[in-house]
């Protein structure tokens, strides 16, 4: 044997019939209907906008939101204009085709949905957060300070996102 300075590992090694009898002994759990069509509504909403909007525009718009105002070098005044930008977004109609088969402009309209209230959360509690912290510097709080070893923790309400602490 040659001693090449790699570890192994026992990994256990399945087969197919394995692997298929694991599965025909899984419990599936039951699909609510009204649930999954709400869900499926929701989704082809996009494809019955008349005047919406191309989403991967949106898309570039959000993510250059971001860079600008909310960049690894940040501040308080910055990240407010930012926030009050990001509202704009909540209300743009999107229009894709109506295909699911490669439809990037489908991927682009669920980013942007997803995207708006992850931007928003990242803002609002960044700028709850009065200091620096890792790699994130705000230039108006340049030093960590210890009242902030605590988490901030978001949660989404009927009017946006409401931030809590907890150590």
């Amino acid at each position: 044997d040659l001693v090449t300075g790699v570890q192994t590992c026992a990994l256990p090694i399945f087969t197919g019939k394995q692997i298929v009898k694991d599965v025909k002994k899984t419990k599936l759990l039951p699909i609510d209907e009204n649930v999954a069509k709400k869900k499926l509504d929701w989704l082809f909403s996009f494809t019955h906008e008349k005047n919406g909007k191309d989403p991967t525009k949106f898309k570039n718009e959000i993510q250059e939101l971001m860079w600008k105002y909310v960049g690894v070098v940040r501040d308080g005044k910055s990240m407010k204009k930012g926030l009050s930008l990001l509202q704009k977004f909540r209300k743009i109609k999107l229009k894709v085709p109506k295909s699911l088969k490669m439809n990037e402009k489908l991927i682009n309209a669920l980013d942007v949905r997803n995207m708006v209230p992850t931007c928003e959360m990242i803002m609002k509690a960044a700028l709850m957060r009065k200091e620096s912290r890792g790699a994130h510097f705000r230039s108006d709080f340049k030093k960590s300070d210890k009242k902030w070893l605590k988490n901030i923790i978001c949660s989404p309400t009927k009017s946006g996102i409401s931030l809590t602490t907890k150590i």
